[in-house]
């Protein structure tokens, strides 16, 4: 049977999406030949000039970009890839062109503020080393109001751990003990696993730091494991966390010995000054530590840091799950200001001197963490003076600087193979495809904010597509074990939905596979809620979509596209086809056959 372009084109996406970069170079040569100049041809050169900036031939990306604009002169993406590839030659003049450009074409206020933001790095990298200023450091950041130590403590009113019954391990373990199950070596549920035994080691570490005395609590301090477990737990997957009661009689609860822990070191270190009082900047926070090192020793102040900072990211994960939004984001933000700031205050030590809380790992988890707490709180926030404590723009920010910051392989050759999984499906998808695609999904939902009743109304078609692309992804990438992959399938599905251009066929196989991988989940973590609103949207448009297909003429079939779905609030009695005119369905924007409406009553 003859292999068709779009069994080529498809080869190679799926090579380009799994990161066989190679595979998909030489793939997309059969297909680019083959397609006619337009979108289509731009997109498939920028892919490829993709996969040689990856393979570290840059003027091969470099030529790639340029036929990609030549295809399509409209495409932003294209001119992105050429700024990339420029920047790998040092053609910074090209490269400044190159985002200067794009901006012009972008068609969203988010890509355009980060074209820009890129372009002044450019025109920094651009300057000759004698024109900067050694000393010059960036304003502090003034994110927010830090919460004192006790306000970000873990306490008994928070959400709680305690293993009192069944957990996803124990399904887990069941499952391969009765049923044969296999999970993969490096797939979502292998990390997850991992996260648990780290958490393991630190309760552990944990019982045997803070005990009862006949004197009253007994703490050693500053045991370099204790909180490093509990932490790699964290940065890995909120999954493996779980506290068990001390083996000890009479012991104290577990979750008030991990309190008292953080706030005795916190004493004993005297750094709880840091935390409490809001002039001590992250600038300034390294600086007296800095200082303090002559007195105290390199040794002692390199234990205070990581206390210091393995207690935000606990704090941060105790306030971020009892809800407490703000908090959790003050905490995580300030975790990643000190890490940031002890890089380049003491940029002329090695990490071994600094600690291993300066490694690479734990300054992107902290980027992870803080940026699910900003979506939470931002998806959770009633009103936009709540939603600007959780700005977009900082999502994107972060998620920018996590696909930007990609270590390089020969770090990868030096870690178990658990850890690329954790590291790049963690760090990478979760947060930075999920963050970005849930920036732009909002910010395309727009025209439904304040919507008249009786007004129907779309997304904005350009950020929602841009949206659908972040999702594709998130989810191509993922292991189908990944807790939280089937999230990313339903809400990508809604918004793809929404968007219209997906026919009938595609719909119900991208149900089906959201399904499949929900299925999936529930085994070992658990249903959704009963109330989840992308898959029930998803579940009720496919019912319409199926409806429709009884209802059409013998010229439709499930290969007919999608019209965006128009959503409208309908009064009591009103009647939605006053406003749902021939007219309205034939704008120009409404492209498709099928018709479909998001219709709820107006309240």
């Amino acid at each position: 049977m003859a292999t068709t372009t779009e069994d080529l084109k498809s080869k190679a996406n799926a090579a380009y999406s799994k990161k066989d970069w190679r595979e998909a170079v030489r793939l997309f040569a059969d297909v680019v030949e083959q397609e006619q100049d337009g979108p289509a041809k731009a997109t498939l050169l920028a892919k490829r000039s993709t996969a040689y900036v990856k393979l570290e031939d840059y003027s091969s990306a470099l030529a790639d970009a340029e036929r990609a604009v030549e295809a399509d002169p409209s495409a932003a993406l294209a001119q992105i890839r050429i700024a990339e590839a420029a920047l790998k030659l040092k053609e910074f003049e090209k490269a400044e062109k190159a985002y200067v450009r794009a901006g012009e074409l972008a068609t969203d206020t988010s890509s355009r503020k980060r074209y820009k933001e890129a372009l002044k790095s450019i025109q920094r990298a651009a300057r000759p080393s004698s024109t900067r200023n050694v000393n010059e450091r960036p304003p502090p950041r003034t994110r927010g109001t830090r919460p004192s130590i006790s306000a970000s403590l873990p306490t008994r009113t928070d959400h709680d751990f305690t293993v009192t019954s069944e957990t996803w391990r124990d399904r887990l373990i069941r499952s391969m003990t009765n049923e044969g199950f296999q999970y993969q070596p490096e797939g979502g549920i292998a990390v997850a696993l991992a996260a648990w035994n780290q958490c393991e080691l630190g309760l552990q570490h944990l019982h045997r730091t803070v005990y009862m005395v006949p004197a009253g609590l007994h703490v050693d301090l500053f045991n370099p494991d204790c909180l490093t477990m509990f932490c790699d737990c964290i940065l890995s997957t909120e999954l493996g966390f779980h506290l068990t009661p001390s083996p000890n009689p009479g012991d104290l609860p577990t979750l008030t010995k991990l309190s008292k822990l953080i706030e005795a070191e916190a004493d004993k270190g005297d750094f709880r000054k840091y935390l409490t009082d809001s002039k001590w900047t992250p600038q300034r926070i390294v600086q007296d530590l800095n200082k303090r090192i002559s007195v105290e020793g390199r040794q002692l102040i390199r234990r205070f840091t990581a206390s210091l900072i393995n207690g935000r990211i606990i704090g941060g994960f105790f306030c971020h799950y009892a809800k407490k939004h703000k908090q959790a984001v003050a905490s995580y933000r300030l975790a990643l200001d000190v890490l940031e700031e002890g890089k380049r205050q003491w940029a002329y030590e090695s990490q071994g001197t600094r600690g291993n809380v300066f490694s690479p790992t734990v300054v992107r988890g902290v980027k992870v963490v803080l940026m699910k707490a900003l979506m939470r709180g931002h998806k959770q926030a009633k009103t936009d003076e709540e939603r600007r404590d959780f700005p977009l723009d900082e999502i994107e920010e972060l998620a920018d600087s996590l696909l930007e910051d990609e270590l390089p392989e020969s770090y990868y050759t030096r870690q178990a193979g658990i850890f690329r999984t954790g590291f790049q499906f963690c760090c990478l998808l979760l947060c930075a495809y999920a963050g970005l695609a849930y920036a732009s999904a909002y910010r395309a939902e727009e025209p439904f904010r304040n919507q008249q009743p009786g007004v129907p109304d779309i997304v904005n078609l350009d950020v929602a597509r841009q949206a659908n692309d972040w999702y594709d992804a998130a989810a191509a990438a993922m292991p189908f074990d990944w807790h939280q992959k089937r999230d990313i399938l339903w809400a990508g599905l809604r918004l793809r939905l929404l968007t219209g251009g997906s026919t009938i066929k595609e719909v119900r196989e991208c149900a089906a596979e959201a399904k499949r991988v929900d299925d999936f989940a529930t085994r070992f973590f658990g249903p959704l809620p009963v109330k989840h609103e992308p898959r029930d949207f998803v579940d009720l448009q496919a019912q319409a979509c199926e409806q429709w297909l009884c209802t059409a003429g013998p010229h439709h079939s499930p290969n007919s596209i999608l019209k965006p779905i128009p959503r409208i609030h309908c009064p009591p009695g009103f009647d939605s086809d006053t406003v749902l005119t021939k007219e309205f369905w034939e704008a120009p924007h409404m492209e498709g056959e099928v018709g479909l409406i998001d219709a709820t009553m107006a309240r």
